[in-house]
């Protein structure tokens, strides 16, 4: 059977038995129930046991009110308390409920103070619940956790006059759909070893300071409201943080919605801030912070984001949009990374880089601007890579001035009033971009001297080095493509410069004879590539066997490919029937022959030789049939000696490839799979290459770049398989990171029999 609780009677009629309620717990039985009538009890109520105070009439008028000590005093056991009011003690400075040890429950009551705090929590073993509670302090915290037991708060309302509603020394306490506001002082606020879980809480209200303040803590708030006030959401100075899924909204004073300074570290996932009238952040003095997924809106007396002093933060697939000035502005030497994100409808430039700065812009989409999509001054760098940038109707999507060095890869540009602006000394590197529907001019360049490498206006020729930014050539659309194609093969600028400037002569050649002036030239279209294997001889024979088929020098444009070592050598002879075969095929058009092996035998050799003048003699009677050899140098140099009529053959020479070269094919085969390369990781990549260039092993560039390729494949293989499941994403799965780099240390190489073992013994 279960033992029925005891209850005892307190009241302040004048013949009561117990008139005390330090008198009744005195009496009471360990579990016993304490029934307390209205009135005023001034007592100092100190707790010892298991006993449950319940408040039997209006919780209003039902008051504890200590004298020379804390109103209620928790020291041991269990204890529930519920309908209740505790007011401060009338000894100034007198905490009102002083929790040094103990499970206390506060359930259903209001605590209220002026001077002292409302709730002291401290010491290991003080484990508090309070549900359903009022807690006040006019000029001090309403609660203050010093401690790290387990302290819950649900469905609370807690208020300051001019100090912080709830303050976090030391601790992790739970904080559930509570109502946290103020006047004068913080809402909440986390110091050193402050931690704090706040879920589904309701922070409103700071018109003079912060409604969250972290100094050196690490809070996390989950669903949580931060609005209507004067000051700043959320200052972080020197602390972390994390704030998932919250909303920051109507801040009305010229201060940001979250300020973050002294190195600090916070971080945001899939947070909403709108209407906040001076912004979403402001970084400063070193801080960082990653903003992840999240929706900032609605800004009118300042820009979205502002980065300043050496701050450092990233925004990963988040949407930045709708406000009357800038939407982001790095200035004063900060620095940052935006992401995957989308930046549009601002009145003013979209993204603002000033005073020695850098931002770097990966995979971002920039569009809808009354102003620049990005302007960029004052010395300033930033990487702006794989990007959209659309509809700027007033002025340049991008505008470089005053000495100011970005790098701009990929990205695409349209619906503008100009492509790209360069004043006052501005510089910039770009590279590979593409330019539709410009209003005006792509290039407005006075004064300035930019590097244009491979950018085109579409439907028109590209730009390569040797053009810098003059205006596109006035040839066919085809050839122009063509020639931009054969301007995307990686390296060989030499040899590409001379192709090209070849195939502008045979276009001024057909020119000449479709006007009908006498031209009498017979230009000979045999070429031979010579250098080493895997250096893009076989794309650019592919692209020039089209440039000629364009220009009606033969009549198929399909590449024949012979390779000498799998094809026509067997048995140490040569095959005629293979051999005529190719030929025949390749009547019409361009042959490629490539692959030869060290032919020891002089015989052999004659006989290819003899092959090789049979198919120039058929070629040159039909009127048609290009050979292009693709041989080693010292291969070329003892044909010469046996056949000089291979000396009329065009020569192009290419070259193994260098290390800036060598990133270039990293990323082109991490693309053939879908993998792309973190911004972050660019700087490991280039140091890498370098390595790789530098060792010496029977292998050329291209090679070694692929089979270093397949080892960052084991390695970011390894560290995702560490991570859970739900946490391997698409983008985790596709993205190589600094870490999946780093693999010269133990100088692991593909070529070794065990290369995968080590890898993973490494790692």
């Amino acid at each position: 059977e279960e033992k029925s609780v005891k209850t005892i009677r307190v009241s302040r009629k004048l013949f009561a038995t117990y008139r005390s309620i330090n008198q009744a717990i005195a009496h009471a039985e360990p579990g016993s129930r304490i029934e307390v009538e209205p009135g005023v009890y001034r007592e100092n109520v100190s707790i010892n046991k298991y006993i449950e105070i319940v408040g039997v009439g209006e919780k209003e008028r039902t008051i504890i009110q200590g004298l020379e000590r804390p109103s209620v005093y928790m020291n041991a056991g269990y204890a529930v308390m519920k309908n209740l009011t505790i007011k401060q003690p009338r000894t100034r400075n007198m905490d009102t409920v002083y929790i040094p040890n103990g499970a206390l429950i506060l359930d259903d009551c209001d605590i209220l103070a002026r001077s002292s705090v409302g709730i002291m929590v401290l010491g290991s073993e003080a484990e508090p619940i309070f549900r359903r509670c009022t807690i006040h302090s006019e000029q001090n915290a309403a609660v203050e956790i010093q401690n790290q037991g387990k302290t819950i708060l649900e469905d609370c309302h807690l208020s300051t006059g001019n100090y912080a509603s709830i303050i976090i020394r030391e601790g992790n306490p739970t904080i559930r759909r509570c109502t946290i506001t103020g006047d004068e002082g913080y809402g909440i606020y986390v110091e050193d070893r402050g931690r704090g879980y706040f879920e589904e809480c309701n922070i409103f209200g700071f018109d003079y300071s912060p409604a969250i303040g972290i100094l050196r803590g690490n809070p996390h708030f989950v669903r949580c409201r931060i609005h209507d006030g004067q000051d700043s959401g959320v200052v972080i100075e020197e602390g972390r943080g994390r704030f998932q899924d919250c909303r920051f909204f109507s801040f009305e004073r010229e201060l940001p919605a979250v300020r973050l300074s002294k190195s600090a570290q916070p971080r945001f996932e899939r947070c909403e801030f709108r209407n906040c009238k001076g912004g979403a952040f402001l970084f400063e003095k070193n801080a960082s912070g990653l903003i992840e997924d999240s929706d900032l809106y609605g800004f009118t007396h300042a820009p979205a984001v502002t980065i300043r002093s050496d701050a450092h933060p990233q925004f990963i697939r988040c949407r930045i949009h709708d406000g009357n000035l800038e939407g982001v502005v790095c200035t004063d030497g900060g620095k940052g990374l935006l992401e995957s994100c989308e930046i549009y409808s601002f009145n003013g430039n979209m993204i603002a880089i000033l005073d020695l700065s850098q931002l770097d812009l990966l995979r971002c989409k920039i569009a809808k601007g009354n102003g620049h999509a990005i302007f960029i001054a004052q010395r300033s760098k930033g990487i702006i890579q794989d990007s959209h940038i659309d509809q700027f109707p007033k002025f340049a999507a991008i505008h470089v001035t005053q000495a100011a060095d970005p790098n701009v890869i990929q990205c695409e540009i349209s619906h503008s009033m100009n492509g790209v602006k360069v004043t006052e000394n501005g510089h910039g590197t770009f590279e590979k971009c593409v330019f539709r529907k410009i209003e005006g001019d792509v290039w407005e360049i006075d004064q300035g001297n930019p590097n244009i490498y491979l950018c085109r206006e579409e439907g028109k020729s590209s730009q390569n080095d040797s053009l810098s930014h003059d205006e596109p050539l006035n040839v066919s659309e085809p050839l122009q493509e063509l020639l931009y194609q054969l301007g995307q093969i990686i390296g060989q600028q030499q040899a590409k410069k001379e192709l090209r400037e070849f195939i502008l002569y045979l276009d001024y050649l057909q020119d000449r004879i479709k006007m009908g002036i006498k031209t009498l030239e017979q230009p000979d279209l045999h070429a031979i590539f010579i250098g080493p294997a895997n250096t893009g001889k076989k794309q650019v024979a592919n692209i020039y066997s089209k440039l000629l088929k364009e220009l009606g020098y033969v009549h198929d444009a399909k590449l024949t490919m012979l390779s000498v070592t799998n094809e026509i050598i067997q048995a140490d002879q040569i095959e005629p029937a293979v051999w005529s075969k190719k030929m025949e095929q390749a009547t019409d058009g361009v042959m490629y022959i490539y692959d030869f092996p060290h032919l020891e035998s002089s015989e052999l050799e004659d006989q290819f030789l003899s092959f090789l003048k049979t198919f120039l003699d058929t070629s040159k009677h039909l009127g048609s049939g290009v050979v292009v050899l693709a041989v080693l140098e010292k291969q070329w140099k003892q044909w010469l000696e046996r056949m000089p009529r291979l000396s009329t053959f065009r020569q192009y020479h290419f070259h193994d490839y260098l290390p800036e070269e060598m990133v270039e094919i990293f990323h082109r085969i991490a693309n053939q799979e879908d993998y792309h390369i973190h911004l972050t990781a660019r700087d490991q990549l280039g140091k890498e290459m370098i390595h790789l260039w530098n060792l010496e092993i029977p292998k050329g560039n291209y090679e070694r770049v692929y089979d270093y390729f397949q080892q960052v494949k084991v390695v970011h293989s390894l560290r995702c398989s560490k991570l859970p499941k739900h946490l391997r994403t698409k983008e985790v799965l596709t993205t190589i990171m600094p870490e999946d780099l780093q693999l010269n240390g133990d100088d692991i190489r593909p070529d070794h029999k065990e290369w995968v073992k080590l890898l993973r013994k490494k790692k």
